[in-house]
């Protein structure tokens, strides 16, 4: 019989009770008759025992064993494969990681170390990845939300060389196999569009929500059929192959974009990444993982070749990003070179509470709030005159609280940030740039000289019109410190009355807008009132001493 490859299709017999469409209860080996063939050739070559195969002649209902003809597919029970059953083992598991098992009808958790037996069934969640590898040194690996039915695991006695058969039932795995001698293809993964056969490679076969499997070959070449047509598949290329349809001729994949400015250290979310633009590239997937590898991926995206890539969310930590370029029919290329990627977001920048962006104040005492940030053991403010922070007006460390109040501040537009500063001293992103404008206070005219009557004093100033009230004051010492008249005034006048005690005299006004908003005092005037000739007193006196005289 020939020994060039055989491309083995499992069947299986739909489970009643639980599972999708490839768990069943037992699993069959479909062998195709090539030319020179016969029926104990074939079981000599696939049969554990050779001596069973009167039971495959019954099993297909060969009336004569001798009497096989090229194209007849022969039903081969997986049990009388050569070899034996050989379990493979979690060797990476993260997420939400399931298994179901013929002998129980619900999905039990995976972790590292677990057995998975052949006949199972196995599923990532979202974010989610697993790896089960054989005893041969191959591996399959599953990334997010995929499904794989794990259909046979055989393997030789004495040194192993084992048969493996997979059927994937949705998203995406990677498939790395040990290159083994001989000839007949050794692994083996079925999707509902396609069938793709090697015996030592590395390939990604990917399965989408039509059904439509793409193959991406990354070391050594892998047999694709389909629709009775079958391509070879190289390494850097890859196949589309649409359900019910022969696989596309195979075509070169994409090489990996080139990151541009990389950075040192990422201190701000989202994550941005420049990548120099690939000729035929659709879009592209990035992936953010712990390791070199990209088993533990952390954050993954696609896209679209115009758009800048970008990790929305991501911890603090040291990672490595990947790179893949994928072309018009979803075909991914080969993954770039991991870049050290380090991210220190924490402590993030406060929530602003006030002054708010843009805000107007009617006051030159500025009250600073912000949000308390968990992770932070002070704050920086920075004042500036200019949206760069070049001319700081002022600079406030090692605040520890979520407040500053800063008085004095001359009429004109500021800026501000905030920033948290770490325990161990490191200083997180500044809070965006607010800005705000201490407005300039109504005007304070001056007082005009007094009018002085017998009795009063009448006291004018100029009227700076509609909705504007007056603030007057008058005090015997230039600070005001006594205080002998202070009224709100809705007229830019007013009359008191005139001082007794001789001597100087200090007034000032103030203007208070219709919001209640108070200028500076005008700069103090002063008048004086004079010491008089006391005529009164001395007629009086004059008075009596005539009536003393006049006496008699």
């Amino acid at each position: 019989m020939k020994t060039k490859n055989r491309y083995i299709v499992i069947l299986f017999f739909l489970s009643i009770l639980v599972g999708p469409a490839w768990a069943g209860s037992s699993e069959d080996v479909i062998i195709v008759v090539e030319q020179q063939d016969t029926l104990s050739a074939i079981c000599s070559q696939y049969l554990s025992d050779p001596q069973k195969w009167p039971e495959i002649a019954r099993l297909n209902g060969l009336a004569n064993s001798d009497l096989i003809y090229p194209g007849q597919q022969l039903k081969i029970p997986a049990r009388l494969m050569a070899g034996v059953p050989v379990d493979g083992t979690v060797t990476f598991a993260k997420g939400e990681t399931m298994i179901l098992q013929k002998e129980n009808p619900q999905w039990q958790p995976l972790h590292n170390e677990d057995k998975v037996p052949q006949g199972s069934t196995i599923r990532t969640g979202p974010e989610s990845a697993l790896e089960v590898s054989f005893a041969d040194g191959s591996a399959l690996f599953l990334w997010a939300d995929t499904t794989v039915g794990m259909i046979l695991f055989r393997g030789s006695r004495g040194l192993f060389q084992g048969l493996y058969e997979f059927f994937l039932g949705s998203g995406r795995a990677l498939s790395k196999v040990k290159s083994a001698t001989g000839q007949k293809p050794r692994y083996k993964i079925r999707t509902p569009s396609a069938v793709a056969a090697v015996r030592g490679t590395e390939f990604r076969t990917t399965l989408d929500l039509e059904d439509a499997t793409r193959l991406e070959v990354l070391q050594g070449k892998v047999a694709v059929s389909a629709a009775q047509k079958e391509i070879m598949v190289r390494e850097g290329e890859g196949t589309l192959v649409s359900k019910d349809h022969p696989p596309r001729p195979a075509q070169k994949l994409l090489p990996p974009p080139e990151l541009r400015g990389l950075l040192p250290l990422y201190r701000e979310l989202p994550l941005r990444f420049d990548l120099e633009p690939v000729s035929g590239a659709a879009r592209y997937r990035i992936l953010l993982s712990s390791d070199r590898e990209a088993r533990n991926v952390v954050k993954s995206a696609v896209v679209a070749a115009h758009e800048q890539a970008m990790i929305p969310e991501v911890e603090d930590g040291d990672y490595f990003l990947k790179i893949q370029s994928i072309d018009e029919l979803g075909l991914e290329g080969s993954a770039s070179d991991p870049y050290p990627v380090k991210v220190r977001i924490n402590p993030f920048p406060p929530f602003i509470q006030s002054p708010r962006d843009g805000e107007e104040l009617r006051r030159n005492s500025v009250p600073f709030r912000w949000l308390m940030v968990s992770d932070a053991a002070d704050y920086h403010l920075q004042l500036a005159e200019d949206k760069e922070f070049q001319v700081l007006v002022q600079e406030h460390q090692d605040l520890q609280k979520t407040e500053l109040d800063i008085s004095g501040l001359p009429p004109k537009a500021y800026y501000f940030r905030v920033r948290s500063m770490a325990p161990d001293g490191y200083e997180g992103m500044w809070s965006d740039s607010l800005g705000f404008t201490i407005m300039p206070p109504p005007p304070s005219p001056p007082v005009e000289p007094p009018e002085e009557g017998d009795q009063e004093m009448h006291i004018r100033w100029r009227d700076l019109g509609p909705g504007i009230s007056y603030h007057f004051q008058m005090a015997q010492d230039p600070e005001f410190s006594g205080l002998l008249t202070d009224k709100r005034l809705e007229r830019p006048e007013v009359n008191i009355p005139k001082p007794e005690q001789p001597g100087t005299y200090y007034v000032r006004t103030s203007s208070v807008a219709p919001d209640g908003y108070e200028g500076g005092f005008s700069p103090a005037q002063n008048f004086t009132v004079a010491k008089q000739f006391p005529y009164g007193k001395i007629g009086l006196f004059l008075a009596v001493a005539l009536g003393l005289v006049l006496l008699p």
